[in-house]
């Protein structure tokens, strides 16, 4: 398992790029998932749990924006809400 700082390198370093491989980040967050779990991360400072908390935040972020604007199509809109609304 990797310790903190080299977590904390490769999300930051991730996190900056314009449009890292999906697949990287997606990785990214399950070691980060897992190192949260870990005893490791138990031993780590206040100060320093609460830079690997934001810095899971960001990524998960970063996947979110890549997949809603990664060039898939739009999900159609159910025919229910095209119609206009009936007057009573």
């Amino acid at each position: 398992m990797k310790e903190y700082q080299a977590i904390q390198t490769e999300t930051e370093g991730l996190i900056r790029q314009e449009k890292p491989s999906l697949s990287e980040l997606r990785k990214l967050s399950i070691e980060m998932d897992d190192y949260i779990h870990s005893q490791a991360y138990q031993n780590l400072s206040f100060t320093e749990k609460d830079q690997v908390q934001n810095l899971y935040r960001e990524l998960l972020n970063k996947i979110r924006i890549q997949t809603d604007n990664g060039g898939q199509q739009a999900r159609p809109t159910p025919a229910a809400w095209q119609q206009a609304p009936r007057e009573p």
